[in-house]
């Protein structure tokens, strides 16, 4: 008979190899991180891009979407994270919440709930390429 120590021991076990470790979330996370920051470098463009003639050294805040494979702390923690340098995070604030003379079109939590099933189908794809 087998004790319910050993038992245990073994459901453990078997989760454990469910769960990936740090490095392997951060590979994880970072797959569904690409999809949503091309999907919101899209929106971005679609909504809110204009034709500037001189943009200078100045990009557009839709070729400005960055992915980091660390949490907005700046700690490897298995996370990752979406968004813009802090100049271009005021500048999507403004176009996403509104002004006093801007609408708001809330294009940044439209894009997320839109993708939130790619995003989970790539990191799904990367955690089975990680043989879990």
């Amino acid at each position: 008979m087998v004790s319910m120590a050993e038992q245990l021991d073994d459901y453990l076990a078997k989760i454990k190899r469910l769960v990936p470790n740090r490095a392997e979330r951060t590979i994880i996370t970072k797959a569904g991180a690409d999809v949503l920051q091309k999907k919101l470098a899209d929106e971005t463009k679609r909504l809110h891009y204009s034709n500037r003639i001189a943009t200078g050294n100045d990009p557009h805040l839709a070729d400005s979407v960055l992915v980091s494979s660390k949490n907005v702390d700046g700690d490897v923690d298995g996370t990752a994270t979406v968004g813009w340098v802090k100049k271009k995070a005021v500048i999507a604030r403004w176009l996403n919440d509104g002004t006093v003379y801007i609408v708001g079109d809330h294009f940044v939590e439209k894009t997320r709930e839109e993708t939130r099933s790619d995003i989970l189908k790539s990191e799904y794809i990367k955690w089975k390429e990680l043989g879990h």
